[in-house]
């Protein structure tokens, strides 16, 4: 497969299933640089503090952030023993909120052969380019100028 894109529910505490899934199902057809983890709703995180998302700058609260943070570490050390998983292949956002999405695709144009594409057609900021795979880099470099 060119990528895994696993999405986790930011409030879901029990991630042993999904560490057995991506174990068992998913590292065996699939090389694990080509995982990433997608933690969704982050913007329900704390709510049981009494803690709300900022809805005039659509940023979390401070205290909302740092819970991010620790939920993505959270993830990171769960999965990084045993599936070698770091926190730069773990992206925290929000669908609802349209909070983090970009990085989210930038993640994912960073780990799959869609970069190529994306680069080809324009559709990526020149800075995400000089960060793809080499490969990635190099086919688009040669054709950069012969644009659909």
């Amino acid at each position: 497969c060119d990528i895994v894109l696993y999405v986790l529910k930011a409030d879901n505490r029990t991630l042993g299933e999904d560490e057995r899934i991506l174990q068992n199902i998913v590292l065996p057809s699939c090389d694990k640089e080509k995982i990433i983890i997608a933690v969704n709703q982050i913007d329900i995180l704390g709510e049981n503090e009494g803690l709300h998302w900022d809805t005039r700058i659509n940023l979390p609260s401070e205290r909302q952030a740092e819970l991010i943070k620790l939920k993505q570490e959270d993830i990171a050390t769960m999965f990084s023993e045993d599936l070698d998983i770091h926190t730069d292949k773990i992206v925290c956002y929000s669908a609802i909120k349209r909070y983090h999405l970009l990085e989210l695709l930038h993640s994912i144009v960073k780990t799959t052969p869609l970069g190529f594409i994306f680069g080809i057609l324009g559709l990526m900021p020149r800075a995400w380019i000089d960060i793809a795979e080499p490969e990635w880099k190099d086919k688009y470099e040669s054709i950069k100028d012969i644009r659909l």
